[in-house]
């Protein structure tokens, strides 16, 4: 059994969520644990270097140990491409003459979806090498397309190669042995109203769905009870300083009233939620790695 109860885990939501920062945390639990776990980021970002705190250009394509028991990949299309036809005919050599090939460059330039089925055969075969793999994937509208997309072809893949390998990447994230895809989102109502669409949206294409993990989750500045203690002080007093110390104090504590009834609304997904607590930025303006891997390890106690 993985260390994370599946091997294979896809990380979503909207942009800014936390997304990247959560794979990182888990990644280093996994790796804490036991495991060989690898982070595979999508697309041409560098989001994952910036959080692992390391140069982009050691985020490639191959897999790479960034820290002790933590791979790194950042899929990149030209490259997944060559490994695909390799392990198809066999020969390395014969699989960097096809790619080099012109014709055939214009054509998977011109294809429709290619760029993301060869991501996802990507993402399989390293199901074979490491484990849990653990997947950034885009915001969320492209994530949908890039969850939907083996089921759309295969109504459209011949026989053959093309079609075995649609196939098989439409069963892999349909398995819930194998795959949980998990929702980020953060205590406010916007990403919360969000996350619920997308979780309804994966809900009826049967995608096996984790947990939702509610990133940056503070505390109430005042007890409930403390309220109406709170507003009576705020007009006897004539000091400037606490005035402004208990309005503050009580604009905090309407905001997160507000937080718990937008976070109430996940109750109907009938998913795990997970809350993170807001961790203070260092210096560089970054989450110290310290605190992702608490995070990860708090997050990892409860995915589903």
């Amino acid at each position: 059994m993985s260390v994370l109860h599946a091997p294979l885990h896809l990380i979503t939501g909207k942009g800014g969520v936390g997304k990247t920062t959560l794979a990182v945390g888990l990644a280093m639990e996994a790796a804490r644990r036991g495991g060989r776990p690898i982070v595979v980021e999508l697309g041409h970002r560098s989001s994952l270097a910036h959080v692992l705190r390391v140069a982009p250009e050691r985020v490639t394509h191959a897999p790479f140990e960034v820290r002790s028991g933590v791979w790194a990949s950042n899929v990149a299309i030209d490259a997944a491409l060559l490994d695909y036809l390799a392990r198809r005919v066999r020969s390395r050599a014969i699989a960097r003459r096809i790619v080099e090939s012109a014709p055939l460059a214009t054509f998977f330039e011109a294809a429709p979806a290619v760029p993301e089925l060869l991501a996802l055969e990507h993402v399989q075969a390293l199901l074979e090498r490491f484990d849990p793999v653990i997947v950034d994937l885009d915001a969320t509208g492209h994530a949908l397309m890039f969850l939907e997309l083996p089921r759309l072809l295969a109504e459209l893949a011949p026989r053959g190669p093309i079609g075995e390998l649609v196939r098989g990447l439409g069963a892999l994230l349909t398995d819930r042995q194998t795959t949980r895809v998990h929702l980020v989102t953060l205590p406010l109502a916007l990403p919360i109203e969000e996350t619920l669409e997308l979780y309804a949206a994966l809900r009826a294409r049967g995608t096996p769905l984790g947990s939702i993990v509610v990133n940056r989750r503070g505390h109430r500045p005042l007890a409930p009870t403390d309220d109406a203690i709170a507003r009576a002080l705020l007009e006897r007093t004539e000091d400037a300083f606490d005035r402004e110390a208990l309005a503050l104090a009580l604009t905090d504590a309407a905001s997160w009233d507000r937080e718990e009834r937008s976070l109430a609304r996940l109750d109907a997904t009938k998913l795990e939620t997970v809350l993170l607590p807001d961790v203070a930025l260092d210096a560089d303006d970054r989450l110290s790695m310290e605190s992702i891997a608490a995070l990860g390890a708090r997050a990892a106690e409860v995915l589903a």
